[in-house]
C-alpha cells in the first residue's frame, strides 16, 4: 500500500513486530528502504527507520534490562548454523561446504550483489537512476526523492521482489519457511514476460520442490532454477510493477498501465 496516505505509524508498528517474532521480515528491508526514499524523502526515511529500531528496542527492553549481553548476542544472531538435513534448497552442496564460513559468505556476496543491481538497474530506472535519485534526497531532504508518487502495486512489487532474492540465497531453507514467500508468488510470475505456460511450470516446480521429504538434488536443482528464473523474469519484465501514478501540476493523479519498456517519465 502507498505510504503517502497518513497511516504509515500502524505499518511501521506492525512492521516492527513481525521483525521481532521472525527474523526473515529482515528480506524485506532493503526493498523497505527503497519504498521510503522514493515516498517520503531522505529526513523522513530516516525517522521512519529509528521508529522501527525503537520498536525493537522497546520490545526487548524487559531482557536487555536483565540480561542484555545475551539478548544482543542471541535476539539477532547472523551467525547461526543449520541442521543439513533439513535443507530443502542446498542439498546437492556437501555437508562441510553447506557447514562452511566461505559458503556463508559466497551467498551473502550473492545476496548483496542482486540487491545493488536491483537497485542500480530497475527500482530506480523512472528515476533517473539511483545516484540521481539519492542526489535529489539530499539536496531537498523534505521531499519525496522519486519523481512520480509509487503506486501500491510498485510499492508490492519492490517489497516480493527484495523478499525472494533473500529467499534464494537464504542460507538454508526448512520446511516452514515456503510460508514466507509462497502467496507471493503468483503475484511476481505475473510482473514477468514470460507465457502463461511458463508461469505455471515455474510455480508448480517450486509446489513441487517443496513437497519433497526428505528433499533431493534434484528438488533442490528444480527450487534455485525456478527462483533464478523468476528473478530473471522480473529483471527483464516489471520490477516496478505494471501500473503507474502520474502527477499533474493541478495534483490530479491517475493510473495507467505500463506494458511497454519505455521510462515512464518519457510518457505524455
Amino acid at each position: 500500500m502507498p505510504l503517502y496516505d497518513g497511516y504509515n505509524e500502524p505499518r511501521l508498528t506492525l512492521s516492527s513486530f513481525a521483525l521481532s517474532v521472525k527474523m526473515n521480515i529482515f528480506l524485506y528491508m532493503p526493498g523497505l528502504l527503497v519504498v521510503f526514499l522514493k515516498s517520503l524523502g531522505v529526513i523522513e526515511s530516516l525517522v521512519h527507520v529509528v521508529i522501527i529500531l525503537l520498536l525493537q528496542v522497546w520490545l526487548g527492553m524487559p531482557f536487555i534490562m536483565a540480561h542484555p549481553k545475551s539478548y544482543f548476542t542471541n535476539a539477532f544472531d547472523l551467525s547461526r548454523q543449520f541442521l543439513y538435513k533439513w535443507t530443502v534448497n542446498w542439498r546437492f552442496i556437501p555437508e562441510d561446504v553447506f557447514l562452511s564460513r566461505r559458503f556463508a559468505l559466497t551467498l551473502l556476496m550473492g545476496h548483496l550483489s542482486v540487491l545493488v543491481l536491483f537497485a542500480f538497474r530497475k527500482w530506480f530506472q523512472n528515476d533517473g537512476g539511483l545516484l540521481a535519485t539519492v542526489r535529489r534526497g539530499f539536496i531537498k531532504p523534505f521531499q519525496r526523492a522519486s519523481w512520480d508518487l509509487p503506486t501500491g502495486d510498485e510499492i508490492i512489487t519492490i517489497l516480493f521482489t527484495s523478499n525472494l532474492i533473500g529467499v534464494t540465497f537464504a542460507r538454508s531453507l526448512h520446511y516452514q519457511f515456503y510460508s514466507w514467500y509462497a502467496q507471493q508468488l503468483p503475484l511476481l510470475l505475473w510482473r514477468t514476460k514470460y507465457p502463461l505456460p511458463i508461469k505455471l511450470a515455474l510455480l508448480l516446480g517450486v509446489e513441487y520442490s517443496w513437497n519433497v521429504f526428505p528433499s533431493t538434488n534434484t528438488s533442490s536443482y528444480i527450487l534455485n532454477a525456478s527462483h533464478i528464473l523468476i528473478i530473471g523474469g522480473l529483471w527483464f519484465g516489471y520490477p516496478t510493477g505494471t501500473r503507474r501514478k502520474k502527477v499533474s501540476f493541478k495534483d490530479n493523479i491517475h493510473e495507467v498501465e505500463d506494458n511497454t519498456d519505455v521510462p515512464f517519465s518519457e510518457l505524455d
